[in-house]
């Protein structure tokens, strides 16, 4: 079924708003990765740095893959819950690992 000139104009400038959408937060993340590298080697350069920047730069990076998986937990915990509803609806033991051997 051929698409009606309205559906069109609707669907190309939604494309057109994403496509824009999208470039810009591109940007933006590419940009904030080059001030990081920037702070980065301006950290390197400027001073050395002494065993308590050291330790604060680990205790930083720590923190942060710390808040990173507890992000990941939290979707693998979601995605549990999802597939453990379907299974119930579906007439299955959501606590049962079945195999079709």
């Amino acid at each position: 079924m051929r698409e009606d000139r309205t559906s069109y104009i609707i669907r190309k400038t939604r494309e057109a708003r994403e496509k824009q959408a999208n470039k810009a937060r591109k940007a933006r993340k590419h940009r904030l990765k080059l001030q990081a590298m920037a702070r980065e080697s301006r950290m390197l350069i400027t001073e050395p740095m002494s065993e308590t920047d050291v330790v604060k730069k680990n205790i930083r990076d720590l923190q942060f893959q710390l808040q990173e998986s507890y992000k990941r937990e939290k979707t693998f915990t979601d995605e549990l819950y999802k597939l453990r509803r379907k299974v119930d609806r579906l007439g299955g033991d959501s606590r049962q690992g079945e195999l079709d051997i």
